[in-house]
């Protein structure tokens, strides 16, 4: 029940990783229709969640009268393969606000936390935040750091991030 209404509230972009809000009809969502018009207008379109303090994309949702915090990556992960992840999500390129289905892979916590481990401790790009903008920056290989632009927010900053990471390898 669950996986039906997150097909019926969301929709997925694979090119940004963006989950986004659909139409909302009173039928399907118990909602009256000025409620529902009242979300459309407000909500359809725009990117579902917001960086959370651990760098993930979440969103808040009731289930059963009940708050209930989703990732974004897992709900990805459903929307596209149409089953819910068995395992723990790894961002490949280690940034997780990036929920492209090609950077998001199915692994056991024990290989998440190994891959996570020497990323760490070899980590050459990142996203800093300088005067109210967010920064994406690479180490040369003098180690300083080169600056990529800047973006009104993190999430922004580090898709493209990702985006030029990918392109250089």
């Amino acid at each position: 029940m669950l996986e039906t209404t997150l097909h019926q509230r969301y929709t997925y972009d694979e090119v940004t990783g963006n989950l986004y809000y659909r139409v909302r009809f009173p039928e399907t969502s118990g909602q009256s229709q000025g409620w529902c018009d009242w979300f459309n207008e407000a909500n359809v379109g725009k990117p579902v969640g917001s960086l959370n303090g651990d760098g993930y994309i979440s969103f808040d949702m009731f289930i059963n009268g009940k708050r209930k915090t989703l990732s974004v990556h897992r709900v990805v992960w459903l929307l596209f393969y149409g089953v819910w992840p068995t395992n723990t999500i790894d961002h490949l390129n280690k940034i997780r606000g990036d929920n492209r289905i090609t950077n998001l892979a199915d692994k056991t916590h024990k290989e998440n936390h190994q891959n996570k481990s020497r990323m760490l401790e070899t980590q050459e790009e990142g996203v800093i935040e300088l005067g109210g903008t967010w920064v994406p920056y690479v180490k040369n290989s003098k180690g300083n750091k080169k600056h990529l632009g800047s973006y009104p927010t993190k999430h922004e900053a580090l898709l493209f991030l990702a985006d030029y990471i990918s392109k250089r390898s």
